[in-house]
């Protein structure tokens, strides 16, 4: 599509287009610096093809042909290999994809495809990313932020209902966790087997120079990526509460899994996407398939169509140690609800590591139980613990120390 008209500001050559034209032109000019085999053999050299989105993001803005002629050189540089530093990797894919947005030249597509594939095999349980390829002690938020936008474009940009799932699961679980209570985003010590035993910094734990930066921008893009109109079509992609343009949705989701869409205005064709995970899915009387698009047409001004599908809990994984979710959400043991003796930093952990009974009898909906507002519904007792979704756990809890921790890879007994 054609980049848009640019705002009063932005044709100010004195303002943003003035900056913007100069640091593209600096990086044209800087080129020849890192063509040599040398430097892009380094393990520093994905910090410099990192900046191929903003370079395409200038040429979409100012159609230097330089520019463009730039981002192809950067995009011939990037590794095949996923490693090293996380964000600077998977923002490099950004960029490719940025390239494909602009030129709509499909081998710039797959090659994000393909590497996203790749990446797949180095996620976390929660769907996020660790700050190095392929595994790290600690998570980086911007790595975070750039693995939900890049599954989230390729979702639209192709359309798979895999990859918008996949976004939304880092979305709700990886990207909701790693906000912090005072809004900020920032570093966590992970560990693949069990979960998050603690910040790796105390305090605020905030990384005000880079990881709120994307974490503001990948929450922007995923409320301005919940709706999308394509021509005559309606996608709803993310099902969250709000007035988008020609629809307005109502929804509790994840809550529950019922979807309500009025239009606003004539609508050709509006299309919902089913979650694959989902069963028993109706378009309003009418049976849909789970992991498809459910679609109906002609819509006038207040015509209603509502989408209802089972959520529940699912049990992912099928060895001994497997992980639990409502839906989307990831569901964890939090140490501030389950501690059994003193949290601190010579006791790693003070909450079960199991649950020893089976879980399709023993989840039931908890009450009275202090916890954060976010999703209240979603707790639940598993004999002696207490599951509540990661997404509500330690970062957002004003009053939890920085120091407890959470699990949610568990043995789980039948």
């Amino acid at each position: 599509s054609p980049p848009p008209a640019p705002s009063p500001s932005l044709r100010d050559e004195e303002g943003v287009l003035g900056a913007i034209r100069r640091l593209a032109d600096y990086l044209v000019d800087t080129a020849p610096a890192y063509s040599e085999r040398k430097e892009q053999a380094k393990d520093e050299f994905m910090y410099y093809t990192q900046g191929l989105e903003g370079l395409v993001g200038a040429y979409r803005l100012i159609r230097d042909p330089r520019h463009l002629e730039l981002a192809r050189s950067m995009a011939g540089m990037v590794w095949e290999e996923p490693k090293h530093h996380s964000h600077s990797y998977i923002s490099s894919l950004l960029g490719i994809l940025a390239l494909y947005e602009a030129t709509r030249e499909e081998g710039y597509l797959q090659f994000a495809l393909d590497q996203r594939e790749k990446l797949t095999k180095m996620v976390t349980v929660d769907g996020g990313v660790t700050e190095q390829l392929p595994d790290k002690w600690c998570t980086e938020f911007c790595s975070v932020a750039d693995w939900f936008m890049l599954n989230l474009r390729l979702g639209l940009a192709t359309q798979r209902i895999d990859l918008l799932d996949e976004a939304e699961k880092i979305l709700y679980n990886a990207l909701y966790f790693n906000q912090f209570a005072s809004g900020g985003f920032g570093t966590w010590h992970v560990n693949k087997e069990h979960g998050y035993p603690g910040r790796v910094e105390m305090g605020s734990g905030e990384a005000y120079w880079c990881c709120c930066f994307h974490g503001a921008r990948s929450l922007y893009e995923a409320i301005a990526s919940a709706v999308t109109t394509n021509g005559t079509t309606v996608s709803v992609n993310l099902p969250v509460p709000g007035e988008f343009g020609p629809v307005k949705v109502e929804t509790d989701y994840p809550v529950s899994g019922q979807v309500t869409l009025t239009a606003l205005e004539d609508v050709a064709s509006l299309r919902l996407r089913v979650p694959a995970w989902a069963t028993n899915a109706f378009l309003d009387d009418s049976t849909v398939a789970c992991g498809e698009w459910a679609t109906i047409e002609n819509l006038k001004p207040g015509d209603q169509a509502t989408l209802t599908f089972d959520v529940g809990i699912r049990m992912l994984g099928k060895s001994k140690k497997a992980t639990l979710a409502w839906g989307p959400v990831l569901l964890a043991i939090d140490e501030l609800y389950n501690a059994t003796g003193p949290t601190d930093t010579e006791k790693p952990w003070s909450g079960p590591d199991e649950i020893s009974v089976p879980p399709s009898l023993a989840l039931l909906g908890a009450t009275g139980l202090a916890v954060p507002p976010q999703w209240p519904e979603l707790c639940f007792r598993a004999g002696a613990a207490v599951l509540s979704p990661l997404a509500r756990s330690l970062p957002n809890n004003p009053v939890c120390a920085p120091s407890t921790r959470l699990r949610y890879k568990l043995d789980i007994f039948e």
